[in-house]
């Protein structure tokens, strides 16, 4: 068997047992089933996915020296070279414990290299269809959350429990993949018939009101922005009518955002956003000169150094590196600095006006046209490095775009 087989069936094994990460914490919340959960169950079921990515790592080592053939991009060589020099620094003065956490957080950004050299169409499509079957087991789990778990998140409707997340723990976290999984539908529409077909409205009619009982105002402002690009890239609207209903449905995140309150059920929303905002401007004032340019070292701010060195029994762990960054921006900046989170926005950007270029040529190309704004706009409320698949597949798609390949198109279909 081919290594590539191997690394592209580990990455898809990994990705069809989605559900199993966060299966265990969902059980733990159903009275008749909490007695048989305990922490130990909970780590390795997460750990699962982190082993499985270090294995297809190790394996495109060997195939990677055995091809002499990588991805040359001289952004992402810049932000690896970052992490790695992060890695040591934040061993040196932190630990072994916090540098370790800190490579767990980056280590996604390794599958650049995995989607530039195996990554094309002909993936992403299958990808997409196991995405969506993911999904559609995920709302199950969300219903099932809603009748029979603990209201943790209070109560909403009809007294059922409110802010259902499925598998994924954190309702943002729920309401980004299906996002994501939106977005995947979209593009492989799009790139099958030019327009989205009327089975997949009803998908994306059932999601977004699976994002709305989610309460997140993250994923109702990714929303916004899915739809806004569409529309504006997309859509075959004439173009004199689509210039007329501009101006207001450019208006649609400040609507949404003004709106929160009743679409989420969730008076202290405001609240909830400010503080974001606070926690950036606490971290630029208080950072110093070195700590704004590279940071003070991989895994602080990260929701794993919270998870992992919350642990009583663990000793010599510098408090001040345990808080919830509650954002990306957030996050990179207190780990690596403005420089690295600035060049990261750049590729961001890059592989968006690379995918601009091509559009309607290729689906990666469609999918990053869609996927980068929406990737932007919920880093505001989410850590996305650590939001599994969203992590991995945003860098299986920034490679699958960076590196152009020929002939990979999947073919238009009439289906």
């Amino acid at each position: 068997m081919k290594l590539r087989s191997v690394i592209i069936g580990l990455l898809f094994i990994a990705f069809i047992l989605t559900p199993l990460y966060g299966s265990v914490e969902l059980l733990s919340l159903i009275p008749s089933m909490a007695g048989m959960i305990n922490k130990g169950m909970i780590l390795i079921f997460k750990l699962t996915k982190d082993v499985i990515l270090a294995g297809a790592l190790f394996f495109f080592a060997f195939e990677v020296i055995k091809s002499k053939k990588m991805l040359r991009s001289p952004l992402v060589w810049t932000l690896l070279a970052f992490i790695v020099v992060a890695a040591y620094i934040t061993f040196h003065f932190n630990g072994f414990m916090m540098a370790a956490i800190g490579i767990r957080v980056f280590l996604p950004l390794m599958l650049v290299f995995i989607g530039a050299k195996y990554f094309d169409d002909r993936l992403f499509d299958a990808l997409t269809i196991i995405m969506t079957w993911i999904a559609l087991i995920e709302y199950a789990a969300a219903v099932i959350q809603m009748f029979f778990a603990l209201p943790i998140m209070g109560s909403g409707y009809f007294g059922l429990a409110a802010r259902p997340f499925g598998t994924f723990v954190q309702p943002s976290s729920f309401a980004i993949f299906i996002c994501m999984v939106m977005v995947m539908n979209m593009a492989r529409d799009i790139n099958a018939r030019g327009s989205i077909r009327s089975l997949s409205w009803v998908f994306l009619t059932v999601s977004t009101m699976f994002v709305v009982l989610s309460g997140s105002g993250t994923g109702l402002l990714g929303l916004a922005i899915i739809f806004l690009v569409y529309l504006f890239i997309f859509s075959r609207t004439p173009k004199l009518v689509k210039a007329g209903i501009v101006p207001t449905i450019a208006l649609l995140p400040v609507l949404i955002l003004l709106s929160l309150p009743v679409l989420t059920n969730r008076e202290d929303i405001y609240y909830s956003l400010w503080m974001r905002i606070e926690i950036i401007n606490e971290l630029v004032v208080s950072s110093g000169w070195s700590g704004f340019l590279i940071g003070t070292g991989i895994g602080t701010g990260s929701n794993a150094a919270v998870t992992i060195l919350g642990n009583p029994n663990l000793k010599n762990v510098n408090d001040a590196q345990q808080f919830i960054a509650d954002s990306l921006y957030a996050s990179v900046f207190a780990q690596v600095g403005a420089v690295f989170l600035l060049l990261f926005i750049i590729l961001s950007l890059y592989v968006f006006w690379l995918a601009i270029k091509r559009r309607q040529k290729r689906l990666v190309d469609n999918m990053a046209i869609l996927f980068v704004p929406l990737m932007l706009m919920v880093s505001f409320g989410s850590i996305i490095l650590e939001v599994f698949p969203f992590n991995w597949i945003m860098f299986l798609l920034f490679g699958a775009v960076l590196m152009k390949k020929e002939n990979n198109e999947v073919p238009l279909r009439n289906t």
